[in-house]
């Protein structure tokens, strides 16, 4: 029988990057518009489209947030619970044309697809949640100015 060694090697968390900025004493995350629908949290799979995005959005005013999928799902299931859609690594150009929403899925989806992939259960992001909630606090859903 042969051994597999990735098998049994650990894999690591998957990382996500948001955009945050320090607003009020609070730390705000970026929101991008979805023309009419609300508000949409911007997570990027890649510290380089966060990156990019960031300078494009404001010259760098917002910082790069790195998070894990455990800390993402207990952060829309709380402190961000209110923000009705998540936007996946937009470029700049989906922006700019009011076409993010092609990226954009609802936020109780992309919760269930973190949790899946976690192995999660319903209830663990909100008891995540009060942990994040000290690091994140949700304002109203506010575009890149």
């Amino acid at each position: 029988m042969r051994h597999d060694a990735a098998a049994t090697l650990p894999t690591s968390p998957r990382v996500y990057w948001l955009l945050a900025r320090a607003e009020a004493g609070r730390t705000e995350m970026l929101t991008v518009d979805l023309d009419g629908l609300g508000g949409a949290l911007a997570v990027f799979g890649f510290e380089e489209e966060a990156e990019m995005f960031s300078l494009w959005a404001s010259g760098g005013e917002w910082r790069l947030e790195k998070t894990t999928a455990e800390e993402l799902a207990g952060m829309l299931s709380g402190p961000y619970s209110a923000v009705r859609f998540v936007a996946l690594d937009p470029l700049p150009e989906l922006v700019s044309w009011g076409m993010v929403g092609l990226v954009s899925l609802r936020r109780e989806r992309f919760v269930d697809r973190l949790l899946e992939k976690t192995g999660l259960e319903r209830a663990e992001p909100l008891a995540l949640s009060s942990r994040v909630e000290n690091r994140y606090r949700g304002e109203e859903a506010r575009a890149p100015r």
